[in-house]
């Protein structure tokens, strides 16, 4: 008896099928504005995508009445040279979710040469890995800007970064800056959903001059923050941020971090 070949058949045809929908549905378009260094809109087969680079910060362009941070212009300006009207491949992180609160696609993006968008921006350092949120190339982008860092790279150039006192940071904000102060009081917020560590210089909270923000994601590689530096004068390198009327900077790496 010969077998049915209508079923094999079938088969063939359901993965050829398979096959070639996953080839369709690859996100692949053209950058068609560069909005500032770390997103973009991306025109694909079914419209205009508004883009999120996954895992970077790039300093702030001043949108809605803000000012204009250090380096934006030419983070913007870089992103613009490496991507405007070029032809790009996007990828979602396998960790990390696919969207922003604002309804932006979170992506990494691969140029025409292989190169991801991304890790170059860090690389080169027109912005920080942003470590806040889990994504599968954290400990990689945070290598990226550490080399960035050490080499002087964009952001990190030695004039960009004036020693300020404590008391000096909230006239810098928006800068990448080094600035001294004693740690006078500690907190891990092991409770919160993200789990930060936070290092008040020259008074303790509530009336700190500056904040260090450490946050869960990268408290391993500190140890335990809020005893390694508590009481002890340090320096930490980073750009200056304003939350709740307070300066504060974001240490993501020990090595921005210098105690006596």
């Amino acid at each position: 008896m010969r077998p049915n070949p209508l079923p094999v058949l079938a088969l063939v045809l359901s993965l050829a099928f398979t096959c070639s929908c996953s080839w369709a549905a690859e996100e692949v378009g053209t950058v068609v504005k560069v909005v500032d260094g770390d997103s973009l809109e991306v025109e694909l087969a079914d419209g205009i995508e508004k883009v999120r680079l996954i895992g970077i910060d790039t300093p702030e362009m001043g949108r809605k009445n803000q000012v204009v941070e250090y380096f934006a212009v030419e983070a913007a300006a870089f992103t613009r040279k490496l991507a405007q009207g070029k032809r790009v491949r996007l990828e979602t992180d396998p960790e990390g979710d696919t969207r922003d609160r604002y309804g932006r696609a979170l992506r990494y993006v691969y140029l025409p040469d292989g190169r991801m968008l991304n890790a170059a921006i860090v690389s080169e350092g027109y912005g920080h890995a942003y470590t806040r949120f889990p994504f599968s190339r954290l400990e990689e982008f945070r290598k990226l800007e550490r080399e960035a860092r050490d080499a002087g790279r964009g952001l990190w150039k030695a004039d960009a970064l004036p020693p300020l006192t404590a008391a000096e940071a909230a006239d810098h904000i928006g800068s990448t800056a080094t600035v001294c102060g004693t740690v006078a009081s500690t907190k891990f917020a092991e409770r919160s959903n993200a789990q930060p560590t936070y290092l008040n210089l020259d008074r303790p909270y509530p009336d700190q001059l500056l904040t260090v923000v450490i946050w869960g994601t990268d408290r391993e590689a500190f140890g335990e923050p809020e005893t390694r530096y508590a009481g002890k004068r340090i320096c930490v390198t980073g750009k200056v941020e304003l939350f709740n009327g307070r300066p504060q900077i974001i240490a993501r790496d020990p090595s921005q971090i210098v105690a006596d």
